[in-house]
């Protein structure tokens, strides 16, 4: 797109009006020096733009056109055009963010490129797609503190761990969390202080480390206002009850769970799925398949009459009570819609979780080459991780598995990878 410069921009006005070079001669303008304006070759100022905003509006008002000019668009770089585009296109629903961001790299706007990266991370997020989300986030990130400007940074410090903790990178998200806290800490950014605490719990609960975890969650319940934050404030109770499960005081946890659901009777649709889904979690774990599985319905009714994204979750842990009566089939079903629900909103935990359960089905079955499926499937999505551990395991479970079925050189090379990437 080209931006006009104000001498560009005096002519394209004048031609669009249809006024003569001559004309402007009553505003005490000659010929000559009006072209040379219009050439750039003299500079506008602020007095003699005023003068050619009063003819302009005048002769607009004479042909009946809507026109409104005045001197400070006039006086307009090509740069300070470009600006007030993109700043305008922004606020636009429909907004094109490629040609926002060429421009802004060609004019090198880079107070607004900021915002355009933090507006395509923000969409990127909310499809799900965490790597091109916190690609953008970073990239936001390095503008604000290249111009200096670091009040903003607890924020998307807290984005990228964000990030991170969906992508399942739970070591490299508490790094970006930790972050997000000094800097609130710095600033006194007090709401992402606490969602700092409460994301560190969560990234230490997947790490096992669940004292740190409670720790965590008895912070930020201290610093919650059950009004303010009372979802939060409810998810950190379920940290405590995590923690109980992890203890194996499954008591503990269960009376957590049940008290949540007596205290608060107007819980929300998604908070009651998710009490209901952990207690079916729960009674699993204890091998009281009947009330798991009352739970694992109850849960499951609210999430899809409520249209929750969390449904598969809910699916996926209740194949697991079919697989335990040998009922592959209802499992399998189960597993499939799960997994199909964690695909469309990208959740790589589930994922992961979904094809383990299947591992576990097609094991039992004796099915190696359905198995060799799974495990090819579950590389072919997360082989980029070798470093994961449970992504090295099935490398070399399928290349053990490739040797049981006489692809001996191929089950060898992959063993040979795992070697070479645990050495690396």
């Amino acid at each position: 797109m080209q931006f006009l410069t104000p001498g560009e921009r005096i002519k394209k006005i004048r031609n669009d009006l249809n006024i003569k070079q001559y004309e402007l001669q009553e505003c005490g303008f000659t010929r000559n020096y009006i072209s040379m304006i219009e050439c750039d070759k003299r500079k506008l100022n602020r007095n003699v733009a005023k003068k050619l905003v009063n003819a302009f509006n005048k002769k607009a008002q004479e042909l009946n056109k809507d026109i409104k000019i005045d001197e400070e668009y006039i006086l307009l770089t090509p740069k300070g055009e470009a600006k007030q585009y993109c700043l305008k296109e922004l606020n636009n629903e429909n907004v094109n963010l490629d040609e926002i961001m060429d421009i802004c790299k060609e004019y090198k706007l880079y107070d607004v490129l900021k915002e355009v990266y933090m507006k395509r991370a923000d969409l990127f997020y909310e499809k799900n797609e965490y790597t091109e989300a916190f690609n953008n986030y970073f990239e936001a990130l390095e503008i604000h503190k290249n111009l200096g400007i670091k009040e903003n940074c607890s924020f998307i410090y807290n984005k990228l761990g964000k990030c991170r903790y969906s992508l399942m990178y739970y070591d490299s998200a508490v790094l970006f969390f930790n972050k997000a806290y000094d800097y609130s800490l710095f600033f006194q950014d007090k709401i992402t202080k606490k969602n700092s605490i409460y994301n560190l719990a969560l990234c230490y609960s997947r790490l096992n480390d669940k004292e740190k975890s409670l720790k965590l969650a008895d912070k930020y319940i201290e610093l919650c206002d059950k009004k303010e934050d009372f979802n939060n404030y409810i998810y950190a109770i379920i940290l405590k009850a995590i923690y109980f499960k992890y203890k194996k005081q499954y008591k503990e946890a269960i009376n957590l769970y049940k008290n949540i659901i007596n205290e608060f009777s107007d819980l929300q649709s998604a908070l009651l799925g998710l009490v209901y889904n952990n207690l079916g979690i729960l009674y699993f774990e204890i091998e009281d398949f009947k009330e798991s599985l009352k739970y694992f319905n109850k849960s499951q009714e609210i999430r899809y009459k409520n249209n929750n994204p969390l449904l598969y979750h809910t699916l996926i842990y209740k194949a697991e009570i079919y697989m335990k009566e040998s009922k592959y089939e209802k499992a399998e079903e189960l597993i499939k819609n799960g997994l199909d629900l964690a695909y469309e909103f990208n959740d790589e935990e589930y994922i992961l979780k979904g094809y383990l359960f299947f591992e576990k089905i097609y094991k039992y079955k004796k099915d190696n080459k359905l198995l060799e499926k799974i495990y090819e499937d579950i590389l072919e999505r997360f082989g980029d991780r070798k470093e994961k551990r449970e992504v090295l395991d099935i490398y070399i479970k399928l290349a053990l598995l490739k040797i049981e079925n006489n692809d001996i050189e191929s089950g060898k090379k992959m063993l040979y990878d795992v070697v070479r990437q645990k050495n690396t």
